[in-house]
């Protein structure tokens, strides 16, 4: 069970990693040096999360040093989501759901008072519905239930209806246009990573409510 939840714990971390601006020197070094390890992902279950893995493998293994994988990956996140650019691909859930209404916006933020959460560090200056809060907001209650383990069950409900209410009913989309229309394979391989992991991971925490993971 601790395996299980530490490697969805360390998933919701890569997925806000990936979102959160332009990548980082240290995500290309962790690439690189083979530090962020993926966990297997059965292709005939999940084919997309499977293929993605093996995507980034591939394109981190084109490059021969940190320094110019890094470079690529900045120049495709720029590409991608341009700072001054209306043109670029939405990074939030409010604008593939309700375009200008706001209650999308306020239920995420519901969600995020009744857990007790708040985005930290860069990431205040972020729209709360920004993929990478939502996936740093899945990655805190994943930690709580690591540390928490008597409150466990309280904290793989909020999960499951966060996955239901919010991030499923979006972000595979988002993670298709993505795929249709990015000419970068590292993106394209984050996109089919991040899609399928989620899809993977509702039942994941269903399972574990109903006993099936112990």
């Amino acid at each position: 069970m601790l395996a299980v939840l530490e490697i969805r714990r360390r998933m919701y971390w890569a997925i806000s990693l990936f979102f959160s601006g332009e990548p980082p020197r240290a995500l290309a070094d962790a690439f690189m040096s083979r530090g962020m390890v993926f966990p297997h992902a059965d292709p005939t279950r999940y084919p997309e999360l499977a293929e993605g893995f093996a995507e980034l493998e591939a394109f981190v293994s084109s490059y021969e040093d940190a320094e110019t994988l890094h470079h690529a990956m900045v120049n495709d996140y720029q590409k991608l989501f341009p700072k001054d650019s209306k043109n670029g691909i939405s990074r939030c859930e409010s604008d593939w759901i309700d375009g200008e209404s706001s209650s999308t916006l306020q239920a995420v933020e519901r969600a995020y008072l009744c857990a007790g959460y708040e985005p930290s560090g860069n990431k205040v200056l972020f729209f709360k519905d920004d993929i990478a809060i939502e996936s740093e907001f899945m990655h805190c209650l994943c930690k709580r239930s690591i540390e928490d383990r008597d409150n466990l069950e309280y904290y793989i409900e909020q999960e499951v209806s966060f996955l239901r209410e919010h991030l499923l009913k979006w972000v595979p989309s988002f993670c298709d246009a993505i795929i249709e229309l990015s000419d970068s394979d590292y993106f394209v391989a984050v996109a089919k990573i991040t899609k399928g992991f989620i899809i993977m991971d509702l039942e994941i925490a269903e399972m574990i409510l109903s006993g099936e993971i112990l």
